[in-house]
C-alpha cells in the first residue's frame, strides 16, 4: 500500500514538474516528505500487526505445551513431565510416591464427582506443602509422585508434615466431610540411577506404608 501511494505521488510530482516547473520547490519536496512519512507509518503498522501475530502464536503454542505437561483434572504436572525431570536431575534428591487411602471407597460411597474434588483438594494441599523447586505430579489414578530437590535431605519431615495436615482436614461435598489420609513412600537418590530404579525404591516404601496400616510415611532402606 505504501509503495502504491508512493508511486502515485511520484507520478503526480512528475506531471507537476512537466506542466508546472515553477512549482518544484513548493510541491515536490513537501509531497515527497508526506509520502515517505506515510510509508514509515504504514511500515510501523505492519510491524505491529506481525508482532501481534507472533505473540498470538507464542501464546497458542504455550497453551498447547502447558496442556501437554499437566494433568487435566488436578492442574498439576503429569507423570511424563515429572519422569523426564527424574532423568535429568543430578543426585542427591528424593522421590516420593503418595496414594490416597481407600480412594475406591470414597468413589463408591460419595460418587466419582466427590472423588474428583478430593483429588483436586489433595493436589492443592500437596503443592502448598512443597517448595517452589520441588515437582509434584499425578502418577495415575489416585497416586501422586513428588521429586524433592531442595527438600531432599528433609523429605521425610516434609511428607510427614503434609500427611498430618491433610489428615486433620477434610474435603466437603454437600455438607458431608470426607476424611482424607495418605500412605507415602520415599526413596532417596544418592547415585546415578534410572527412573525405574528411583520409582522402585519409592514404590516399595509405599507398599510398606500400606502394609503397616496406611496413613503413614515410610522410607526405603537397602537390605
Amino acid at each position: 500500500v505504501g509503495l502504491g501511494i508512493f508511486a502515485i505521488g511520484s507520478g503526480f510530482n512528475m506531471a507537476m514538474l512537466f506542466f508546472y516547473p515553477s512549482l518544484l520547490s513548493s510541491t515536490v519536496f513537501p509531497i515527497a516528505f508526506l509520502y515517505m512519512s506515510m510509508m514509515i507509518l504504514l511500515m510501523n503498522l505492519d510491524i505491529k500487526r506481525k508482532n501481534e501475530i507472533i505473540q498470538q502464536e507464542s501464546s497458542r503454542r504455550f497453551h498447547f505445551y502447558r496442556k501437554a505437561i499437566t494433568d487435566g483434572l488436578t492442574g498439576i504436572f503429569n507423570r511424563e513431565y515429572v519422569l523426564s525431570h527424574l532423568r535429568k536431575e543430578n543426585p542427591p534428591f528424593a522421590v516420593a510416591m503418595l496414594d490416597i487411602d481407600q480412594f475406591k471407597e470414597i468413589n463408591d460411597h460419595f460418587g466419582h464427582q466427590a472423588g474428583d474434588k478430593v483429588m483436586q483438594y489433595a493436589s492443592r494441599m500437596l503443592t502448598g506443602a512443597l517448595r517452589g523447586t520441588d515437582l509434584v505430579g499425578r502418577y495415575g489414578g489416585d497416586e501422586f509422585i513428588v521429586m524433592l530437590r531442595s527438600s531432599g535431605a528433609n523429605a521425610f519431615a516434609v511428607m510427614e508434615r503434609f500427611r498430618k495436615e491433610i489428615a486433620q482436614s477434610a474435603q466437603g461435598t454437600e455438607d458431608v466431610p470426607i476424611p482424607i489420609t495418605f500412605s507415602i513412600g520415599i526413596g532417596y537418590v544418592v547415585d546415578d540411577e534410572t527412573p525405574d530404579q528411583m520409582l522402585r525404591k519409592a514404590d516399595m516404601a509405599l507398599y510398606l506404608a500400606k502394609r503397616n496400616g496406611r496413613n503413614r510415611v515410610c522410607v526405603y532402606e537397602d537390605e
